[in-house]
């Protein structure tokens, strides 16, 4: 049995949709059956498939391509729409945003008008630097806000990204990516809040990304759920071990279906010596959870009280459907005798 497939452009051929019926009138008179179709842009492409043996004669009567395998061609996806708030090279990416004191949240600070936001949104990337100050704990928590409308009447969409202690933007800020959607012409903010009691800011910038080249082959989500009980500006508190792996924490129960996954992390601490840590997320079993997010990076390369996360693992790693009423857990492995004050929590996209 040979795996044929067939794309027609509904665009830049007025008759396509009848050659696409011409197929399948072709091959019910020679008995055979259609596998699958699918739309692959939203009226622009339309690819059967067939699994059939074929004289060749009648496969190149259809018009049919062999492919090595009886399933749909792979099929490549670009964002052709693209906003950031990032708009040149800057020792300053992004926008300045004051953290609320002492556990409270600050003022919400724009990151993109509805003008902006001139597309539908599919994936939010987000860029948090410049939180550290030395002997200082700057734990930090953000969220991100959006008004369909436009305007300012912001409501969080994206709650308690624990992310405090910020590389300088130069060196590498804290990365997030979220396959949220929001709707054209909607307005973006941020707001933010510290442990602290004194002023601080911190640097956010977005970048927003739209109008796929294949959208049926996109995964984009309609709500988000922070797994973890905050307490003050800080997650879930979990003990790494030196060289080995530490005890299972439990963070928390996914009160609908998710699956796509953040890792967020922090040390709460105005003293940290230099260390090294990997953090893994599960859930399931609290005995033996299955592996969501393996080796989160959170280092601390000085006493500066400055957190570097290079984590390929949020951008990679990120997906796994994930029933409700499903139980997550966070663990650490540290370089060295860990600083007290580790938290963290999990974010989840699901819709």
């Amino acid at each position: 049995m040979a795996a044929y497939y067939k794309t027609v452009n509904t665009t830049a051929t007025p008759n396509s949709f009848r050659d696409a019926a011409n197929v399948m009138e072709h091959l019910t008179a020679l008995g055979l059956t259609l596998d699958d179709t699918r739309f692959l842009t939203s009226a622009q492409k339309h690819e059967l498939k067939i699994s059939a043996d074929l004289p060749a004669g009648q496969v190149a009567h259809l018009g049919l391509e062999s492919v090595s395998s009886p399933c749909l061609k792979p099929v490549g996806n670009k964002f052709l729409w693209i906003y950031s708030n990032i708009s040149a090279p800057s020792a300053t990416p992004g926008a300045s945003v004051s953290v609320g004191l002492s556990n409270v949240e600050g003022s919400w600070v724009q990151l993109a008008s509805g003008v902006n936001i001139a597309q539908a949104v599919y994936l939010i990337e987000i860029q948090i630097s410049d939180g550290n100050t030395t002997a200082v704990d700057r734990s930090c928590l953000v969220d991100i806000g959006v008004d369909p409308a436009g305007g300012t009447a912001y409501a969080a969409v994206i709650s308690n990204i624990v992310t405090g202690m910020t590389l300088a933007g130069i060196q590498g800020a804290a990365l997030y990516v979220f396959p949220r959607s929001i709707t054209a012409g909607s307005s973006v903010a941020v707001r933010a809040q510290g442990s602290y009691g004194t002023a601080n800011t911190i640097r956010v910038g977005v970048t927003f990304y739209g109008n796929p080249s294949n959208p049926d082959a996109v995964l984009v989500g309609s709500y988000s759920d922070t797994i973890g009980t905050i307490t003050n500006s800080g997650g879930v508190s979990f003990t790494p071990v030196n060289g080995s792996e530490g005890a299972w924490t439990l963070l928390g129960t996914t009160p609908r279906a998710l699956w796509w996954f953040q890792l967020c992390a922090q040390i709460s601490n105005g003293t940290i010596t230099a260390q090294y840590t990997h953090i893994d997320l599960g859930y399931g079993e609290i005995g033996n959870p299955t592996m969501i997010i393996e080796n989160y990076c959170l280092n601390m390369f000085s006493t500066a009280e400055a957190c570097a996360r290079p984590s390929h693992q949020n951008l990679i790693e990120c997906f796994h459907e994930v029933p409700a009423g499903t139980n997550l857990y966070v663990r650490g492995r540290c370089s060295t005798t860990p600083t007290s004050g580790y938290n963290a929590v999990a974010i989840g996209i699901g819709g």
